[in-house]
């Protein structure tokens, strides 16, 4: 009984390893596909900034309808086009071409303008393992992480805006920081509020902002955390 008990759990123990092998091979092989891909996209769409131009988002477009700006930020993992979708799922799990993907894409919220004219827009990523798409936005939670990035670059078919980050902090899923309005904001005490909750000491060019851009990914947290950025948008 002993050596057939042994044997069932030997056999166990084999499957199981089996099993978490090859989980842990596609969720390698997830992170290869977006990878990949969006190595061929940068080298294909030609962003080297300052190169870079307007045009340079409007040619993308005819390739990929969905796309509606490129976001970087230099020195790190963030250089990924932004989509907006019909909503905001879809785009959670699929590429701008449509292929299917865990890593996703970054995303401009559906309920916003698709020509960044709104006072407050939202962008949506992932918080990737190995720090793709908007897996180095909790790295702001550090002073001096901030130091070192303290602005984005943000590109749309109409103009090219500097993202000075104002604040970065810890919310919830159902926050109002979520929800409309979109504009007639109180963007002074707006700005007041979020930066009294961030992780860092902010240093911005302006106290009077005419339009913030948040940046959003999933937390370690808790299943319905979040960590955001809020960013001060100048052309």
């Amino acid at each position: 009984m002993k050596r057939i008990l042994h044997f069932f759990l030997t056999l166990c123990f084999a499957v199981m390893t089996v099993v978490s092998g090859f989980q842990i091979y596609r969720i390698y092989r997830e992170y290869q596909k977006g990878t990949q891909y969006y190595e061929t996209l940068r080298n294909e769409a030609d962003f080297n900034y300052p190169e870079t131009t307007e045009s340079t988002v409007h040619t993308l477009q005819q390739r990929l309808p969905d796309t509606a700006a490129w976001l970087r930020c230099e020195g790190t993992e963030i250089d990924y086009p932004v989509v907006q979708g019909d909503d905001n799922f879809y785009y959670l799990s699929h590429l701008p071409d449509g292929t299917e993907c865990s890593s996703g894409t970054l995303f401009l919220d559906c309920r916003c303008s698709s020509d960044f004219s709104d006072q407050k827009l939202i962008i949506y990523g992932h918080n990737m393992k190995n720090g793709s798409m908007f897996g180095t936005l909790s790295r702001y939670r550090r002073q001096d992480y901030y130091e070192q990035h303290p602005e984005l670059l943000l590109f749309t078919p109409n103009h090219t805006y500097v993202l000075e980050i104002l604040a970065g902090f810890s919310t919830s899923a159902d926050s109002e920081l979520y929800q409309p309005p979109y504009t007639g904001l109180d963007m002074k005490d707006f700005i007041q509020q979020c930066r009294s909750l961030s992780d860092f000491t902010s240093r911005p060019s302006s106290e009077s902002w005419s339009q913030i851009l948040v940046l959003s990914t999933c937390s370690s947290q808790s299943e319905k955390a979040r960590y955001v950025l809020i960013a001060g948008m100048r052309e």
